[in-house]
């Protein structure tokens, strides 16, 4: 649309939504302007822990898992360890299903091959936990 008058014109930005990144940007607002002063500086310094799990997340949130593949990579990863806590599935499970994901993707895939590569790419969020003892004496039943 533009505007007539004193020569100025204003024109549409198209801005493609994802809720992924969007999530990453929510849960990491508090370090992104600690992101932005290290882009400032004009000296090549390896980024901070933090700064470089939020960058490898912000990729994952950008990938396909395959060229021409409407699901995100990071979405996968994200959906096959939701399955994995809503059905107490044991690793080797998870290592089986991420296995046969990546075999039926093509070749050029982005899919991790295993749980422990899921939780490698998953680390950077570093979602709140508790371990619940159900004994906390101790004590076994048999």
């Amino acid at each position: 649309m533009e505007e007539q008058g004193a020569g100025a014109s204003s024109s549409t930005v198209k801005v493609i939504a994802n809720s992924m990144r969007d999530m990453i940007m929510d849960a990491y607002a508090p370090v992104t302007s600690l992101i932005l002063k290290e882009a400032t500086h004009q000296e090549k310094q390896e980024p901070i822990i933090v700064a470089k799990r939020f960058l490898e997340l912000l990729k994952a949130a950008k990938k396909p898992l395959y060229k021409g593949c409407q699901m995100l990579l990071l979405k996968a990863v994200a959906k096959l360890t939701n399955l994995k806590c809503e059905f107490s599935l044991p690793h080797r499970a998870v290592d089986g299903i991420a296995a046969f994901m990546k075999e039926i993707c093509p070749n050029n895939n982005e899919m991790v091959g295993n749980y422990y590569e899921i939780k490698q790419l998953l680390s950077g969020l570093e979602l709140p936990h508790q371990k619940i003892d159900v004994c906390p004496n101790g004590c076994m039943l048999f």
